[in-house]
């Protein structure tokens, strides 16, 4: 997996309980051991700044069913737990599948969610970051 930068190495460090990095710029050295608030920081003012080099982690989709229903429908069932190296990948991956783009959103937990449809209460995907 290929170094991450900005938000996206945020989000990766913060679900893998890891320290992130910074590059020099005219202000500051080089550092090491950011947290992610630190890095946040940095970011809203230059997010290239920040990196980290990935381990043992991939995007992972996971399938969340419409309201009221449960488990996965089998026609998301060959897309459901589908691994990929970047958010990227696996939100083009979702989109395809899915043949449109109904909505994407952020949770609380800063988890990247999809849309099956246009419906208030449909069901869609979550990417997540899980361990290989």
């Amino acid at each position: 997996m290929a170094k991450l930068t900005g938000y996206e190495a945020i989000e990766y460090a913060e679900a893998a309980g890891l320290p992130l990095n910074k590059y020099s710029d005219p202000i500051e050295d080089a550092r090491e051991d950011l947290t992610p608030a630190e890095a946040r920081k940095v970011a809203s003012e230059d997010p290239t700044l920040i990196w980290i080099n990935p381990t043992e982690m991939q995007f992972v989709t996971r399938y969340y069913p419409a309201d009221g229903c449960s488990g996965v429908d089998p026609e998301h069932a060959r897309q459901h737990g589908q691994r990929y190296d970047s958010r990227e990948q696996a939100e083009a991956a979702i989109r395809e599948h899915l043949g449109a783009d109904h909505g994407r959103w952020t949770d609380e937990a800063g988890t990247v969610c999809l849309h099956e449809s246009d419906a208030e209460g449909c069901g869609g995907f979550a990417i997540v970051l899980e361990a290989r």
